[in-house]
């Protein structure tokens, strides 16, 4: 009889202390993270660059907003407009991105007639022109990030090129010019970021961010 009560205790007393080991041990054990805390990775964006130039002369009296639809209506009919260059950039909110194309090119600074006599004896030898290098290009910077329902862009584009045919004794017309900006934008929607205007010829540039 004694035997059979100690064995009822035992009984009993097992299952508590089974419960508090199960107890202490789920206690060690970190809790997961949720989907939702898990860090969200930044926004992506495409941006497009578009520099490009009418077949007209320029008019001072085109708003930003007919020059952006003139250029939608070229790009459907496949006429009326140049485009000069355009650039595909992708940038992270941000993160600052860059593209840059350079180039030497040699251009002549001057002539000048050589003292010395042609050799054949028939007047005087070839002038002599004057050379320099120089480094022409472009260069686009952006940085964007999400501003409420919009996305601000801090831009730079900076072109310098050689404009027109290259005269055969002296320096040819080179362009240089900076647009600098910061503006809000809405996705896929194009902006008119600013122009360049010189003598007979004008050139616009129209940028366009998209979310990835």
């Amino acid at each position: 009889m004694r035997c059979l009560l100690l064995l009822i205790v035992s009984l009993l007393v097992a299952p508590a202390n089974v419960w508090a080991q199960s107890s202490e041990a789920s206690a060690d054990v970190a809790p997961q993270a949720r989907a939702d805390d898990q860090p969200r990775p930044k926004p992506a964006y495409l941006i497009e660059l578009v520099e490009f130039c009418f077949d007209e002369p320029p008019t001072a009296a085109l708003s930003a907003k007919d020059v952006l639809q003139r250029l939608s209506q070229a790009a459907e009919e496949g006429s009326g407009v140049e485009v000069i260059q355009t650039f595909h950039l992708s940038a992270v909110a941000g993160q600052e991105s860059r593209v840059q194309v350079e180039r030497l090119t040699a251009i002549i600074t001057g002539v000048s007639q050589s003292p010395i006599p042609s050799r054949t004896g028939q007047g005087q030898a070839p002038p002599i022109r004057s050379m320099q290098q120089v480094e022409l290009g472009t260069s686009l910077t952006v940085k964007a990030q999400p501003a409420d329902s919009k996305i601000s862009i801090e831009v730079r584009y900076a072109a310098s090129r050689i404009q027109g045919e290259r005269p055969e004794d002296g320096p040819p017309d080179i362009v240089s010019f900076t647009i600098q900006s910061q503006l809000p934008v809405v996705s896929g929607q194009p902006v008119l970021l600013g122009s360049a205007n010189g003598g007979s010829s004008s050139s616009y540039t129209a940028l366009t961010v998209t979310e990835q």
